[in-house]
């Protein structure tokens, strides 16, 4: 609010080194600095890399390789295999609506607008009790539904979740960097076969990224490479050498500078 208000400033600065000192290694954050708040759950995740990307947004600059992380992190732990959210990071078990909302508004920042309505769709036919006109708090470790409301944390939550996926989802999409890619996964590494058959396809939703996944996708497939060359794999290197250049060329094109070029 106050980088919104008055621009760049000390305070604001300091708020967000501590956020970026405090990331962890495998790119999450701990709830908080207490002993019993070293936790990871999916929402306050979700809730603090929208924030680094709203900093991002309004020009703030160095972000790049903590959003990255923290998305990848994000998407492998705070999801389960169906691509459902989940409450904590790398566990099922209590699903709280919030973490819920949280993954709905954050697919839809990051681009992946099928995925956001996915979930919604999920939580409109396991969270939402018609009788009551409500969302239920959550799904318990039994899968029943925890019939408790919470007209903060739960309904105005998922009221806000649902007004930004339908903001994205109708005819005219508020910002056409929300546009989700529809033929692969941006958090897994871009390889091209030489010749590839699907690369004019591939290439027309790589524009379509927000710059956020888009750059993402980028560092995941650098690591990747770079695994690939120490490993020898010299077919699956030149695969991803492609996506790599390919990467390159449309985030040239469209104002993307990716990587560290010598001499430049």
């Amino acid at each position: 609010m106050l980088y919104r208000m008055i621009g760049p400033n000390d305070k604001t600065a300091q708020a967000v080194a501590r956020i970026i000192a405090a990331q962890k290694a495998d790119g999450g954050w701990a709830y908080g600095t207490r002993s019993h708040h070293h936790f990871v759950d999916g929402f306050h995740t979700g809730y603090v890399l929208d924030l680094l990307d709203r900093f991002r947004k309004m020009g703030m600059h160095g972000l790049d390789s903590a959003i990255a992380g923290g998305w990848q992190f994000y998407r492998a732990a705070c999801f389960n295999a169906d691509g459902l959210p989940r409450s904590f990071a790398g566990r099922d078990g209590y699903l709280d609506a919030h973490a819920v909302a949280q993954a709905i508004a954050s697919l839809c920042r990051f681009g992946d607008r099928d995925g956001a309505i996915r979930v919604a769709v999920w939580a409109a036919d396991r969270l939402f009790d018609p009788g009551r006109d409500l969302f239920f708090a959550g799904i318990k470790k039994d899968g029943r539904p925890d019939r408790r409301n919470y007209m903060r944390w739960t309904q105005a939550w998922m009221v806000w979740a649902l007004s930004i996926v339908i903001e994205n989802t109708g005819p005219n999409p508020s910002s056409p960097q929300d546009q989700a890619m529809s033929n692969f996964d941006p958090t897994k590494p871009l390889s091209f076969a030489h010749p590839d058959p699907n690369r004019a396809e591939i290439e027309a939703d790589l524009r379509a990224l927000a710059e956020p996944v888009f750059r993402g996708l980028y560092d995941i497939t650098r690591a990747a490479a770079s695994r690939a060359k120490a490993e020898g794999a010299m077919e699956t290197l030149y695969g991803l050498t492609r996506g790599m250049k390919t990467l390159q060329r449309i985030g040239a094109e469209q104002g993307i500078i990716l990587g560290i070029r010598r001499g430049g």
